[in-house]
């Protein structure tokens, strides 16, 4: 199995803000939101709180991303600016088909560009879900409050999608025993 050695910052960073998004999102099911002159249940007021936290930390992960010394650099992130990242999450996209069209599971690789690239999505992601909860809670009533709403909502679906894919793949590498959950979901120092 092999052996990915991420900073204690950032498997903390990590957990907890996929333990938030779970929480928000698990939330999103049974809260109830205002509507009209009616101001939303407690797990309503809750969720608008534990998103402000969940924001804070995001931005906590990003600082951590800009300053580590240890983990996928920035720009594996976000290959997008750079024709020579680019051309390497293109590169592991045809790896990753070319082992689909034999009906074989890629073989992992602990610095694929296109894991990369992902990784990067998603903190984009749930940064962008948490940013327009936010603002949105601090434009109401305000007619641009509902543009903000939408948006959250829109963006909540996808990091749904986002979670169950990227949770679902670590859970089957784990099974292979190609990448342990614990390289990611342990406080332990890296040996």
């Amino acid at each position: 199995m092999t052996v990915t050695k991420h900073t204690i910052a950032t498997r903390f960073l990590h957990m907890g803000v996929a333990l938030l998004v779970l929480w928000q999102l698990g939330a999103s099911l049974v809260m109830q939101g205002p509507e009209g002159t009616q101001t939303g249940d407690l797990l309503f007021s809750a969720h608008n709180y534990v998103g402000l936290a969940t924001l804070g930390l995001l931005l906590l992960f990003w600082l951590n991303v800009a300053v580590r010394r240890q983990g996928s650099p920035s720009a594996a992130l976000f290959p997008w600016f750079l024709a020579e990242r680019r051309a390497d999450v293109w590169s592991d996209i045809r790896r990753h088909a070319a082992s689909m069209k034999k009906l074989r599971f890629p073989p992992h690789e602990d610095s694929s560009a296109l894991a990369s690239a992902i990784h990067g999505l998603g903190l984009l992601l749930m940064t962008l879900m948490a940013a327009t909860g936010a603002t949105w809670w601090v434009t109401q009533p305000s007619a641009t409050a509902g543009v903000f709403r939408e948006a959250h909502a829109l963006l909540a679906n996808l990091a749904w999608v986002y979670l169950i894919a990227h949770g679902g793949l670590a859970v089957l590498h784990h099974l292979r025993r190609e990448a342990s959950l614990a390289n990611m979901w342990s406080l332990r120092r890296p040996n």
